[in-house]
């Protein structure tokens, strides 16, 4: 779990960082927000789906245990 709250720190740093290194317009500004906003969304479903539900619950493909 602390090592998921920092990679959701450091995809911020890195989204507020750049927009301000390159002094971004508002409109490319929360164009990068977006983007951040879409990986830190996807590393949560990825975190959701394997760490928390578990890693071995599939016996196979066709054989799926919910």
């Amino acid at each position: 779990m602390p090592l998921y709250g920092i990679l959701q720190l450091i995809v911020l740093a890195i989204g507020i960082s750049t927009c301000a290194m390159y002094t971004l317009p508002p409109a490319s500004a929360l164009i990068v927000t977006a983007e951040m906003a879409r990986l830190s969304m996807k590393m949560h479903a990825y975190f959701r789906e394997k760490i928390v539900n578990g890693l071995g619950k599939y016996d196979d493909v066709a054989n799926f245990i919910p």
